[in-house]
């Protein structure tokens, strides 16, 4: 699924050391440091990119890019699909805490597309999906 690069070059261990570092410090800038604080950045901010990436950056991408003759068309049909993923979450956070679906739904996709536009941008570069996992997970930290 392309998920690792051939060779970990300089720059893949300085970022994944400046990723270590931003989930270990993440953690001494929440409210109130617990088990559950833990447990939300492990989900959110590895859990959640490591599926993700993999899903369409790694397995959708390669079964995409085999029918498309450019790489850019598999790249902005991710970006799309990935956006359109994100309304799962909205309906979630609606149910959670209430509002109006609409605006999470607009909101949700557009940050989605916007995730998906900079981890896609990644992988369309690198030709795999470990940095887009790294800067998923601290885009996640942050939100």
């Amino acid at each position: 699924m392309s998920f690792f690069p051939t060779k970990f070059s300089s720059p893949y261990i300085i970022v994944t050391v400046i990723a270590v570092s931003f989930y270990v410090v993440t953690l001494f800038f929440v409210k109130r440091l617990s088990i559950q604080s833990f447990l939300m950045l492990l989900y959110g901010s590895i859990i959640t990119p490591i599926f993700e990436e993999s899903l369409f950056r790694g397995l959708i991408w390669n079964r995409l890019n085999s029918c498309f003759a450019k790489e850019w068309k598999t790249y902005m049909t991710v970006t799309l699909l990935f956006a359109l993923w994100h309304i799962g979450y909205a309906i979630g956070i609606y149910f959670w805490k209430g509002g109006n679906l609409l605006n999470f739904i607009i909101m949700k996709v557009m940050i989605g597309a916007i995730f998906g536009l900079i981890t896609g941008a990644i992988r369309y570069k690198t030709k795999n999906c470990y940095l887009g996992i790294l800067v998923h997970g601290m885009l996640n930290a942050f939100g």
